[in-house]
């Protein structure tokens, strides 16, 4: 038995994962991030009334999500496709990528947009305009936007046409 604990204990100690990436943006940052390119892509765009909570159960009011300190969900896909989400206190595990939260791993097949193995905010919002909801995942080391629901429908634009 004590064999069995050792080589458990190695195993989970020494992965060939490597360690989560560390955020160098705010929460704050990625939804400014979003706002940004909001602004770009809409003409009637006329800001962000709403944030996902980071129990991903409901919009919340903009005020409300800052009165109360909330913050956008950190989300890191190891390159074994388990979802973790980073917390003040540690890392809680989401289960895996085919949970079926999959803006969040990255690898949605059908848009093959690949940014396992980064760590990402979530910025899921509703926003006063025509479009209504619009999510991005903003990568939390680089601040750059790896996934959102424009470059999703832009990816099925450009792949329609070339089935054409």
């Amino acid at each position: 038995m004590g064999v069995m604990f050792m080589m458990l204990y190695f195993a989970m100690s020494y992965s060939n994962e490597g360690p989560i990436p560390t955020a160098r943006i705010t929460h704050d940052d990625a939804i400014r991030i979003a706002d940004h390119d909001l602004k770009l892509r809409l003409s009637d765009y006329r800001g962000i009334v709403a944030i996902i909570d980071p129990s991903k159960s409901r919009y919340v009011p903009v005020d409300e999500f800052r009165k109360n300190g909330m913050q956008l969900p950190l989300v890191y896909v190891s390159p074994n496709g388990t979802l973790m989400l980073v917390t003040d206190s540690g890392y809680e595990n989401w289960g895996y990528c085919d949970s079926g939260l999959y803006a969040y791993c990255g690898w949605y097949a059908k848009y093959y947009f690949d940014y396992g193995s980064r760590l990402v905010y979530g910025v899921e919002v509703k926003i006063e305009s025509e479009e209504g909801l619009s999510m991005y995942m903003v990568d939390a080391t680089n601040g750059r936007i790896v996934d959102s629901t424009f470059l999703r429908s832009e990816w099925i634009r450009s792949h329609s046409t070339d089935e054409s």
